[in-house]
């Protein structure tokens, strides 16, 4: 029992003795750690970086130098997250200022080093040096546009335009305007150098800008202001002097030179060159309508600006308000034409100009229609030919009370009808649409050469219309058709087409033998010649037997032998016939001979 206490005992004194030597070395790591946390804090204090260039970064630390040296360099960027990354940098790199981190960014960063120790057991940074932060990036501004010019194009659109930015780098220009001068719209592309303002209006000053811009969204300085010029022309009453103003072209490229005076009719004329914002130029030489434009022109002369255009009509003295055609109508004689016009009579003008012309010819002037006071004109146009398959235009002009032309009516025209033969009973007339007013109905008139009145045949609501006429027999070798156009309404307006007509040629044809009881058709069962288009009057169609005895005679074209004589049949036999009449020319002919009859 003694025994067992002793050893007892001596189990707890060696217990006691391994828990102090515990405690001794822990407390000489704790010391030799307290010794590297002094002699490290040193040395990360001594960490230093600088930016050598755009894209390279030298780290070093200055002495006291640690023989034993746990530490790292970390780098963190902000275009990859902020999150600290450990660089393949040696402690020897670091005291023999060989250590160097290559920078890679696009447009803008922030960069920031540290030197970190770590322990070999822990790991979470023990001490950390003061951190090296850099800001690198493209911060350098792009040339700006030069030559900047604001003009009015052909088209009447303001556009700007520059020679392109010099920077290699340039993605494209910003376009401003007003004052302060707001962003209007942005052009891509380096030789995108012309911009057409859509929502600038001509007729006031704008004032525009421009900038580049790089593929870092760095801008340039922006340019000069430039301005369009505004011309206003003003006119006197009745006044041959035209006045004109316009406002300071200004940032010129080379400067401004001088400024041109242009007027526009049939081509581009210089009337003349000022330093001045005004003119004043003669138009007693000019008919017509006219347009002006400034032009301000650089000392360098490749360097320019237009104005907008001005026409003169623009401040002209009052002109008519309307013209309106109600009629155009070819009269029965077909060498006239009957138009009817309605106009602003509240204005007194000193004479209306009537133009003519027929298709594919020009405009001829008609005559002068004097000024009555009503305002609506009727005018007979005398054409001096046949309007025969024809169209004809009509516009009128009116001149404003100081007698200078400024407003013109509208186009209008006459209808034409055109004949065709089907066959020779029938004939095909075909007219033109009329589009003065609307139309219900079409009536269709025929007449001969020489008829005093025409007559009625039919009526059509399309643009055709066949006529089976009949007739064998007529006073003239030509046949006249044309059509009328009937209003819709209940004023009933109507308008004559011109006129077509077919030519007669005389057919004839007589057989030679028959037999009148092979049919009881009356046409096949009488003996008469086939004959058209011969003249009223002129027909006798006689038949005599081999004795010379007359068995028959007429002067009804359309009548024939039927075989008998006296009531009763002839004999079978050769017999003669004679034919005279005049035909479609007017010419008398005469026809005979034989033929056989059966029974």
């Amino acid at each position: 029992m003694k025994e067992k206490q002793r050893i007892t005992k001596k189990n707890k004194r060696r217990e006691i003795i391994q828990f102090l030597l515990i405690l001794v070395c822990i407390c000489v790591f704790s010391m030799d750690m307290y010794s590297q946390t002094e002699d490290s804090v040193c040395c990360s204090n001594n960490f230093q970086a600088s930016l050598t260039n755009d894209s390279i970064v030298q780290l070093w630390i200055i002495p006291p130098f640690e023989n034993n040296y746990n530490g790292y360099v970390e780098k963190k960027q902000t275009s990859l997250g902020n999150v600290w990354q450990r660089l393949e940098i040696t402690y020897t790199q670091l005291k023999d200022n060989n250590a160097f981190d290559t920078l890679r960014y696009d447009c803008r960063d922030t960069i920031i080093y540290r030197l970190v120790e770590y322990s070999s057991i822990e790991p979470t940074p023990l001490y950390i040096s003061t951190e090296k932060q850099f800001i690198v990036g493209d911060i350098e501004i792009p040339d700006m546009p030069l030559n900047a010019l604001v003009s009015i194009d052909d088209n009447q659109n303001l556009t700007l335009s520059f020679s392109p930015s010099i920077a290699e780098d340039v993605m494209g220009y910003v376009i401003c305007k007003g004052n302060p001068c707001i962003s209007l719209d942005t052009l891509w592309g380096q030789n995108n150098t012309t911009y057409t303002c859509n929502s600038c209006d001509i007729e006031q000053i704008s004032e525009l800008a421009v900038m580049s811009f790089d593929t870092c969204m760095n801008t340039s300085l922006r340019s000069d202001k430039i301005n369009n010029i505004v011309l206003k022309v003003e006119r006197q009453d009745c006044s041959e002097q035209i006045n004109l103003s316009w406002n300071e072209y200004i940032n010129m490229p080379s400067g401004l030179n001088n400024y041109e005076v242009h007027l526009l009719k049939n081509n581009d004329e210089v009337l003349l060159s000022t330093q001045y914002n005004s003119a004043t130029v003669d138009i007693s030489e000019y008919n017509g309508e006219l347009s002006f434009y400034i032009k301000a022109v650089g000392n360098n002369s490749s360097f320019f600006s237009n104005s907008n255009r001005v026409p003169l009509n623009q401040t002209a003295t009052d002109t008519l308000k309307f013209m309106r055609w109600q009629n155009a109508s070819v009269n029965f004689d077909n060498k006239s034409v009957t138009l009817q016009i309605e106009v602003d009579n509240s204005i007194p003008v000193e004479a209306y100009k009537l133009y003519r012309k027929e298709e594919g010819k020009d405009y001829v002037f008609v005559k002068n229609i004097a000024y009555t006071g009503e305002n609506t004109l009727n005018i007979e146009d005398n054409l001096n030919q046949e309007a025969t398959n024809k169209i004809y235009y009509y516009y009128l002009q009116a001149p404003d009370r100081c007698g200078n032309t400024y407003t013109s009516s509208p186009i209008c025209t006459t209808f034409k009808a055109n004949v065709e033969q089907i066959n020779t009973t029938t004939n095909r007339i075909t007219w033109t649409s009329f589009n003065l007013f609307p139309v219900a109905r079409y009536d269709i008139y025929r007449y001969e050469q020489g008829d005093l009145l025409p007559i009625k045949i039919g009526e059509s609501v399309i643009n055709s219309f066949n006529d089976i006429h009949g007739g064998l027999t007529s006073y003239a070798d030509k046949l006249y058709y044309y059509a009328v156009a009937i209003e819709n309404n209940g004023e009933q307006r109507n308008a004559n087409s011109s006129h077509s007509y077919l030519k007669y040629e005389t057919l004839f044809f007589i057989p030679n033998a028959f037999d009148p009881t092979e049919s009881n058709i009356t046409e096949i069962s009488t003996f008469k010649p086939n004959i058209s288009h011969i003249r009223k009057d002129s027909y006798l169609f006689t038949i005599y037997n081999r004795w010379g005895t007359n068995v028959f005679s007429t002067d009804d074209v359309e009548e024939g032998w039927n075989g008998t004589y006296k009531g009763k049949m002839c004999e079978t036999g050769v017999y003669v016939y004679k034919v005279r009449y005049i035909n479609s020319s007017g010419k008398m002919e005469n026809h005979s001979g034989t033929f056989m009859l059966y029974n």
